[in-house]
């Protein structure tokens, strides 16, 4: 039980101890792809972020791992996901839509 994640547009209002953290990690995590060159998708799932920033991960190798993360994503992202997970101020982010990720 407790399982249910709440979309993260409401966790600004709802969940700001959770949504600083998000902020951060999503914003590091897209860095790192662009540093690999490869889709933000390829280098790990948002819905691994969101889940392991969700529940606060104490262990986000560990964690990640068990959500499905491959070892070569789990050493790229574990270290940029438990510093996220020490912010408490959230990055300002553009507005965007979860589902505007199509190409230009």
């Amino acid at each position: 039980a407790g399982d249910s994640m709440p979309p993260t547009k409401i966790w600004k209002e709802r969940f700001p101890e959770k949504y600083a953290p998000f902020t951060h990690a999503r914003a590091a995590v897209e860095l790192r792809a662009a540093e690999l060159n490869i889709p933000v998708e390829n280098l790990i799932s948002p819905e691994v972020i969101r889940k392991l920033i969700w529940k606060l991960s104490s262990d986000v190798s560990k964690d990640a791992l068990e959500l499905g993360a491959r070892p070569w994503q789990v050493a790229e992202i574990a270290d940029l996901v438990s510093a996220a997970l020490l912010e408490r101020e959230p990055l300002v982010l553009p507005e965007a839509p979860e589902a505007a990720t199509e190409p230009e």
